[in-house]
């Protein structure tokens, strides 16, 4: 993509703010892919972000502050509707980057003594919290391009349908990566869950699996099954060590 064609994508959300929030927001965003979103919600989320960002509001000075909202996850039992993280408790963080990727806005910031990076479109009900904001050291040692690269590796190969067993707990990292659209999940039992969906087989698919070890198993087709078993097994030789 290149610098022209970005900066045109930029403006497409730009086109659905003020002209102050618009300024804002191409300033503080960082493109990783194309946008897409036309969501209120997103957008009123992005523009309270980039304030409580902004050195300046309106032409007056105005220090960087931390956000306050509440956090959503899918649930398996009915994954087009979410719910609240932590029993609906507040989520208090120091916000410092917006990123985009795959038409999605992501927002890195410091929560819990590290870099942490949220979903906007998750985030509901983002306000001002009128304290400073923390964690500049932390968020100074990120290289934002390496940073985006590794949180939004790119799959590309051979497309197959696909059913995957997770386990519970990663369910909103399952939709997160294959949608609701044309994936189909099911819960297994009172621990697992399946999710059937189309997806670009090649080695950082499977290296994207292996991240989640005895977490995440391949249960159908048999040929992807077996070029996941071969893919292992070509990793695990190259650990071997050599003979003598």
């Amino acid at each position: 993509m290149t610098e022209g064609q970005a900066k045109r994508l930029v403006d497409v959300v730009c086109g659905f703010v003020s002209e102050r929030q618009a300024e804002r927001i191409k300033h503080n965003a960082f493109l990783v892919d194309r946008i897409k979103t036309e969501n209120k919600s997103v957008l009123n989320n992005i523009s309270v972000i980039n304030d409580a960002m902004s050195l300046r509001i309106d032409g007056v000075a105005h220090k960087p502050e931390k956000i306050r909202f509440k956090y959503l996850k899918y649930a398996i039992e009915d994954v087009s509707k979410q719910v609240e993280r932590r029993s609906g408790a507040d989520y208090v963080v120091s916000p410092y980057q917006l990123l985009i990727n795959d038409g999605n806005y992501y927002l890195l910031a410091y929560d819990r003594k590290k870099i942490r990076t949220y979903r906007v479109d998750r985030m509901k009900g983002v306000s001002f919290t009128r304290e400073p904001r923390e964690g500049q050291e932390e968020f100074d040692k990120i290289d934002i391009r390496t940073y985006a690269q590794r949180v939004f590796s790119m799959y590309s190969g051979k497309k197959k349908r696909v059913t995957i067993r997770f386990i519970n707990m990663l369910l909103d990292v399952a939709v997160e990566r294959f949608g609701t659209k044309d994936a189909q999940y099911s819960a297994v039992d009172d621990r697992h869950f399946t999710v059937t969906a189309e997806v670009e087989i090649s080695d950082l698919f499977f290296g994207w699996l292996m991240s989640f070890g005895r977490r995440v198993k391949i249960l159908y087709p048999s040929d992807v099954l077996e070029d996941f078993r071969a893919y292992i097994e070509k990793m695990r030789d190259m650990y071997m060590p050599d003979e003598e």
